[in-house]
């Protein structure tokens, strides 16, 4: 059985979210609307991401950072030109401990 939430119900859990910063908290709301219904498959590109939040790309990298640190993301596939053309990283959206998951999403 699947535990992951969908998208309503991770929105519902993000209310419990006391760690995250405005900027943390806009970024990831922006991810999970790129998201898939299993919360998987997010790549829409630093400057994409940075333009939708408003802020500049290199801060929007460090936020990126934070929450893959905090457990709120996990890299499912890595970005770069060494993996393709202009590819952008995919980020799978995760539940952390601190809300009661895993960390580690859909991820095995």
């Amino acid at each position: 059985m699947n535990n992951t939430p969908n998208k309503l119900e991770y929105g519902k859990l993000l209310r419990e979210a006391t760690d995250l910063t405005h900027a943390e908290y806009r970024v990831l709301s922006l991810l999970v609307s790129y998201t898939d219904g299993d919360l998987q498959n997010a790549w829409p590109g630093n400057a994409r991401l940075a333009e939708n939040a408003a802020m500049s790309v290199r801060y929007c990298q460090e936020v990126l950072k934070s929450l893959l640190k905090k457990g709120y993301l996990c890299v499912a596939h890595p970005g770069g030109n060494q993996y393709g053309w202009h590819r952008a990283t995919a980020y799978v959206i995760t539940v952390p401990e601190q809300l009661g998951g895993t960390g580690k999403g859909g991820l095995r």
